[in-house]
C-alpha cells in the first residue's frame, strides 16, 4: 500500500446537461540572462531568484536588451517596466563556466584614464589588462566596470596610455535546448533548466501560478516539458504553461492549425499564443506579454484569476513575426486561430488578446478544462487550499478538528460568492460513509468540495426583427 503524509487535492467531474497571494499570476521565467554584469556569476545558474523589482532583478541577474541573446531580460522589461507586476522567478540557465567564449585581444589607448571595452558579456574574472610595461594588477593600477550598454569599462588608478584587454566572455548562442529542458544530474546531486522549477516552493515558500520560456517554449521538446513541469508541482500544486507558436515557420493564421499539431501540446494547463507582438519597434515574445497581462488582471481583481485577459488592453503596437513583420488579423481570422485552441491578439479600438481557450481545445470541451480563466481558477484554488491548510496535516482526527474545517472553508467559499467570484452554493462536506474508522484509522479524511466556475460570454447575440407594423404604428399617430 502506498503510504501518504500529506494534503491533497483531486478533481472529480459530474454530469452537467449544460454548461457551466499572487499565487496563480506569479510567474517563473527560465531562460538566459548577461549574468557577468553581476557580483557573482556562478551564483545565478540553476538556481532561483527571486525578484521584487526591475532593480533587483538588473542587480541579480543583469539587463541588456538584447532579448535575441538574453531572454530573461525581456521577461524583465514586460513585467516590471510595462505592466508593473511582481514578483518573478527567474531560472538562469547560461553559465559562465560553460557557455563561454575566449574574446580577441582589445588594443587602444585609454582616454582621460578610461578604456572602453565595447563587447558585452565579458567575464570580469577572466580580464587581463596589460600596459606598455606589462601587466597590471586589478584595484592597484585599475578597476573594472559596466556601462549601461553592458560594455567593459576599466577606469585606471595610474598612469597608463597604451593598453591592451584579453577575457573570457558568455557564449549565450552556446545554449541549448537541452540546457532549458535540464534534468536531475545523479553524480552531482544537482538539477537544471526546469528541473529547477521542483525547487521554488521549497526554496522560496513560493507557489508559481504561470511558467514562461521565451524564445525556446517554441521548440516541441521544451514545450512538452513545460507542460509536464506544470502538474503536481511538489505533489501539491498546479499552474499553467504559456507557449509561444514558431512565427519562423508559422507565418499566417492558416498555417496555425498545423503548427499546433506539429508542436504537439494538447494540455488543459498550457496557453498556446501567436504571434509575436511588438512595443513600438522592439519584437517581444507573445508568452512574456499575455503572463504578464494576465498577472496584472488577477492582481486588479484581488489575486483571484477569475476573468479571462480575452479582450483586454495588452498596449502593444501591433502583432507582428519574429522578424517584425506586421499582421493585422480581423474578427473571422483571429476566430479561426481561437479555434485551433491558440490565443492572438485584435485590434479593435487597441490592441487587445483575443481567446479564451487553452491549448487542450477542441478535443476538451469540458468548461472546466477548455476555457483558460477556468482552468486557472482550478489550479488557484487548489493551490489556496493547500497552502490555507497545509498545518492541519496531523492534527487530531477529531469530530472538531472536521467541523472547524468546513465551517472555515465554507465561509472562505461564501465570501467568494459574495464577491462574484464564483456562483453561490459552492461547499464543502463530509462524508461519514467515505470516512468509515478503518480509513480514521489509517489517517485518512476525505473532504468533497461542489465548485463551479463562471463560463466567459465568449459569443453574444442580440436577435433583431424588423417589424414593419412599428412603421404602420407611427404614421397612424401610434397604436390603438
Amino acid at each position: 500500500m502506498k503510504y501518504l503524509h500529506k494534503i491533497e487535492t483531486r478533481e472529480r467531474d459530474l454530469t452537467i446537461a449544460t454548461p457551466q497571494t499572487a499565487v496563480a499570476g506569479l510567474q517563473v521565467i527560465v531562460g538566459t540572462a548577461p549574468v557577468n554584469m553581476t557580483d557573482d556569476p556562478a551564483a545565478t545558474v540553476n538556481t532561483p531568484i527571486v525578484c521584487e523589482t526591475f532593480d533587483e532583478a538588473e542587480r541579480k541577474l543583469g539587463f541588456l536588451e538584447d532579448y535575441k541573446n538574453y531572454t530573461l531580460c525581456e521577461a524583465m522589461d514586460a513585467s516590471f517596466r510595462k505592466f508593473g507586476v511582481s514578483p518573478l522567478i527567474f531560472i538562469n540557465v547560461l553559465d559562465p563556466a560553460k557557455h563561454k567564449t575566449t574574446m580577441p585581444a582589445e588594443s587602444g589607448t585609454a582616454q582621460d584614464g578610461v578604456f572602453v571595452v565595447k563587447k558585452t558579456g565579458i567575464l570580469k574574472s577572466s580580464v587581463v589588462v596589460s600596459g606598455a610595461s606589462g601587466a597590471l594588477t586589478l584595484d592597484t593600477d585599475y578597476v573594472l566596470d559596466f556601462t549601461e550598454e553592458g560594455y567593459l569599462s576599466i577606469s585606471f588608478l595610474t598612469a597608463q596610455t597604451t593598453v591592451s584587454v584579453t577575457a573570457d566572455m558568455l557564449n549565450p548562442a552556446a545554449v541549448t535546448e537541452d540546457d532549458i529542458i535540464g534534468g536531475f544530474h545523479a553524480e552531482s546531486g544537482t538539477e537544471s533548466g526546469l528541473e529547477v522549477v521542483r525547487q521554488i516552493y521549497p526554496k522560496t515558500g513560493y507557489v508559481f501560478g504561470m511558467l514562461v520560456c521565451p524564445k525556446w517554449s517554441q521548440k516541441k521538446k521544451v514545450a512538452a516539458v513545460m507542460a509536464a513541469k506544470t502538474e503536481d508541482v511538489n505533489g501539491l500544486f498546479n499552474a499553467i504553461a504559456v507557449i509561444d507558436l514558431d512565427t519562423e515557420t508559422c507565418k499566417k493564421y492558416t498555417d496555425v492549425k498545423k503548427a499546433k499539431e506539429q508542436l504537439g501540446v494538447s494540455d488543459k494547463n498550457a496557453v498556446i499564443v501567436w504571434p509575436c507582438v511588438k512595443y513600438k519597434n522592439s519584437v517581444y515574445d507573445y508568452s512574456v506579454v499575455w503572463a504578464a497581462h494576465a498577472a496584472l488582471l488577477d492582481a486588479e481583481n484581488g489575486d483571484v484569476p477569475y476573468k479571462s485577459p480575452s479582450n483586454k488592453p495588452i498596449g502593444v503596437s501591433s502583432t507582428c513575426l519574429a522578424d517584425g513583420k506586421e499582421i493585422y488579423l480581423d474578427n473571422t481570422q483571429a476566430a479561426f486561430v481561437n479555434s485551433c485552441g491558440v490565443v492572438t491578439a485584435v485590434n479593435d479600438q487597441g490592441w487587445k488578446s483575443w481567446g479564451n481557450e487553452n491549448a487542450g481545445f477542441p478535443e476538451v470541451t469540458s468548461a472546466k478544462d477548455r476555457y483558460i480563466s477556468n482552468r486557472r481558477m482550478m489550479n488557484w484554488y487548489r493551490n489556496r487550499f493547500v497552502l490555507a491548510y497545509k498545518d492541519r496535516v496531523d492534527d487530531p482526527a477529531s469530530r472538531r478538528t472536521v467541523e472547524a474545517f468546513v465551517d472555515s472553508e465554507n465561509q472562505y467559499l461564501n465570501s467568494l460568492a459574495s464577491g462574484g467570484y464564483i456562483p453561490a452554493g459552492c461547499k464543502i462536506g463530509y462524508d461519514e460513509k467515505v470516512n468509515t474508522t478503518e480509513a480514521i484509522m489509517n489517517g485518512d479524511v476525505v473532504f468533497d468540495t461542489q465548485l463551479a466556475f463562471f463560463p466567459v460570454a465568449k459569443h453574444i447575440v442580440n436577435r433583431i426583427s424588423f417589424n414593419p407594423q412599428l412603421i404602420t404604428d407611427a404614421l397612424s399617430g401610434g397604436e390603438k
